[in-house]
């Protein structure tokens, strides 16, 4: 297969099956020549989001936040439900979005944006807890699980911002 020849706007896992090629062929995408408009780079990069433990962990608490939210009562719908909801949402976005980013600066700037996110997501759990709508014990599940991807997010942002990327490994090799 070469890579010139790829099809660029195929569906049905075609970037996947780049992704695998240009990793187990061990080809430096940075001097590959292309005239589309996708640089192979960019492809590649974009898968690495899925595979990074913090924003596993981050879906995780997404999950789990919405569980509590369904017993909440109705007159927060608007308020605190939906403050939390898209708080809490925009962890892992923020993570995908950084990493769909070309510059180190613009993939540190959206890792700082989920970390907010996350201490919004504390301050908004605190209020539900003091208002009776989570138990001590769910707060304190959600306050661990808040503490270790914010100890992941700061890693990430230091990683990205002293190497001037971030370089993802693969556990399996």
């Amino acid at each position: 297969m070469k890579i010139r020849d790829y099809d660029w706007e195929s569906n049905g896992g075609a970037y996947t099956r780049l992704y695998n090629y240009l990793l187990n062929n061990k080809i430096n995408i940075f001097s590959i020549k292309t005239r589309h408009k996708i640089k192979p780079f960019a492809i590649v990069e974009q898968f690495y989001f899925r595979k990074l433990e913090v924003y596993q962990n981050a879906k995780r608490l997404s999950i789990y936040i919405y569980t509590l939210l369904k017993r909440f009562p109705a007159e927060e719908r608007f308020g605190l439900t939906n403050q939390l909801r898209r708080a809490i949402t925009s962890v892992p976005i923020n993570i995908a979005e950084g990493f769909g980013r070309f510059s180190s600066k613009e993939k540190a700037h959206f890792i700082e944006i989920a970390y907010g996110s996350l201490t919004e997501v504390l301050c908004e759990l605190e209020l539900s807890l003091d208002e009776n709508y989570i138990s001590n014990e769910e707060f304190l599940e959600a306050e661990n699980q808040i503490t270790q991807i914010a100890k992941q997010l700061s890693g990430l942002h230091n990683s990205v911002v002293r190497n001037g990327d971030y370089k993802y490994k693969d556990k399996e090799n």
